[in-house]
């Protein structure tokens, strides 16, 4: 809404340059509102809406997945694609539960879904599968 209104306003004042700044604004605005979360025989995958930004995690790098709490301030300093301390990354959108993916590097990624409890479930099983080599 705020956007819109700049626009309107840039327009009317015929201030080209902050209708073309309000619109880009809006644009990555609108690419972090919206994400894709997706576990599957691949791994772990995420993306925006408009499929930039993205990021993933393969199911050969995973050691374990786990639920976990988040405190997107306090851990990661924000919310977004973030780094956070002790070599934690991950998409972090809300503080509470996520999914907490472990790597063979000992990295881990962070990523704040519904029911990640059931994501978890899922990716350790197929890890298992994935370890014994059952198709």
């Amino acid at each position: 809404a705020i956007g819109a209104v700049l626009v309107v306003f840039a327009v009317i004042a015929q201030w080209w340059l902050l209708a073309v700044i309000a619109v880009l604004v809006a644009g990555i605005w609108y690419s972090m509102a919206a994400w894709t979360v997706t576990v599957d025989v691949r791994g772990l995958r995420y993306r925006s809406v408009l499929g930039w930004p993205s990021g993933s995690v393969e199911l050969t790098e995973i050691v374990e997945a786990g639920v976990t709490r988040v405190r997107p301030l306090r851990e990661f300093g924000g919310w977004g694609i973030r780094m956070g301390a002790n070599g934690r990354s991950g998409l972090v959108l809300r503080a509470g539960e996520a999914l907490e993916i472990r790597t063979a590097d000992g990295g881990a990624t962070v990523v704040t879904v519904d029911d990640s409890a059931q994501a978890a479930g899922v990716l350790n099983a197929l890890v298992v599968r994935y370890r014994l080599g059952a198709p």
